[in-house]
């Protein structure tokens, strides 16, 4: 099994000015049957995202795709986000703190 020789990217684009604030995820992975591919997800920040899996008979055509797709949300306007920065991305995210309320109607809240 060929290993990812890229970290997932997680770009965005935040205009307050234009009402934009989207996201736009890239990971490289295998389909169900081995096959090498690109995961990609995108759509706007707090929504459910868009998902596509792209998949390529070797690695030169992975490779090339995913520098069109990068050079392309560059293009637009989208950067780097700093999740991106850390191998496991949850890194640069601080923890939470504090215990989320509980649901109406979950075990938490009729005790």
């Amino acid at each position: 099994m060929p290993k990812p020789t890229r970290l997932p990217l997680e770009l965005r684009q935040i205009d307050p000015a234009r009402g934009r604030a989207r996201r736009y995820h890239l990971a490289e992975s295998q389909s169900l049957f081995g096959e090498l591919a690109i995961f990609i997800s995108w759509g706007r920040i707090g929504k459910p995202p868009r998902v596509r899996l792209e998949t390529f008979a070797n690695e030169a055509a992975r490779s090339t795709r995913w520098d069109e797709l990068l050079a392309r949300r560059n293009a637009h306007g989208y950067v780097l986000h700093p999740s991106s920065r850390t191998r496991a991305g949850a890194a640069a995210t601080p923890a939470r703190t504090t215990a989320a309320p509980a649901r109406a109607g979950s075990a938490a809240a009729r005790r």
